[in-house]
């Protein structure tokens, strides 16, 4: 009888240490793929910044930090919608709402879409819900994208067609009037 409870007492603990070495495994691919996930989402070009259901800010990425002008570990824990910019505006309270307000599963085929801006700087911004695979609502994520200079080309264009708009029409006006009065008096 001992020597069937040494035998069931060392397999016991090869099962043990086993175990313990396929958790240290797992723990260590979850870390690489964390960490791998990580530095990908902080080197995208665009802002990015990850809410969870309540709303509080569980990651933002360089740009993002950049574009808010808020760091990085202050920022995140906050609630997104108390987020004011250097002016005292708050910029996503109201969209947030919008955001919570319309069905997910409208928002999984359009992400809601918005222009405001923080700090001089034009800023579109997509809010996106996260599922899990099992489509369990964890929260959402806000990609920002400065279109500062689009705006500003934009804002160029319309002023430049304003401007030859009213360039032509006074010559025209003025042609106009000489027509009509020639046809008066002749």
């Amino acid at each position: 009888m001992w020597g069937e409870i040494k035998q069931l007492f060392n397999e016991f603990n090869k099962m043990s240490s086993r175990l313990r070495e396929y958790g240290e495994k797992n723990i260590d691919e979850l870390t690489y793929e964390k960490n791998k996930l990580e530095a990908v989402l902080m080197s995208i070009a665009n802002g990015v910044i990850v809410c969870d259901s309540s709303d509080n800010v569980i990651l933002l990425n360089n740009t993002g930090s950049d574009m808010l002008n808020v760091d990085i570990t202050e920022f995140i824990g906050t609630d997104i919608n108390t987020y004011c910019d250097t002016a005292g505006n708050l910029i996503f309270s109201e969209y947030i709402k919008q955001f919570k307000d319309m069905p997910l599963n409208q928002l999984q085929k359009e992400p809601l879409a918005f222009q405001t801006e923080i700090d001089k700087k034009v800023v579109k911004a997509l809010v996106s819900p996260i599922f899990t695979s099992n489509q369990e609502y964890l929260g959402y994520i806000v990609v920002l994208h400065d279109i500062t200079k689009e705006a500003e080309t934009d804002k160029l264009k319309s002023n430049f067609i304003s401007n030859v708009s009213h360039e032509l029409r006074t010559p025209v006006t003025v042609l106009r009037s000489y027509i009509d009065t020639l046809c008066n008096y002749i």
